[in-house]
């Protein structure tokens, strides 16, 4: 997406410039733990709400950045994945 920021006068240092979209900039900070996913203390689905607008955002997000980052953990970080993931749904409640 470096070409996107091209366009607002900003030059790569050296190289390319990598910029997340929003699905990816989230779905970093849940998994932002060296050894695996966050706590649903740490990154709440009501927090999500702030950044994501709709019910098809959230499809999306589940679907094809979640999801698939699953596999990336194992034992007990998967199964707090696994008990995290169902909460991320749209106009989820706050605590």
């Amino acid at each position: 997406m470096g070409h996107l920021i091209a366009d607002y006068g900003i030059k790569p240092y050296d190289g390319p410039v990598w910029v997340a979209n929003h699905y990816r900039a989230i779905a970093d900070i849940a998994m932002h733990e060296p050894l695996g996913p966050c706590p649903e203390e740490v990154l709440p689905a009501c927090q999500i709400d702030d950044w994501r607008w709709s019910e098809e955002d959230y499809e999306v997000l589940v679907a094809d950045y979640l999801k698939p980052l699953r596999g990336l953990v194992k034992e007990e970080l998967g199964r707090i994945f696994d008990a995290w993931l169902p909460t991320v749904v749209f106009d989820a409640p706050e605590d």
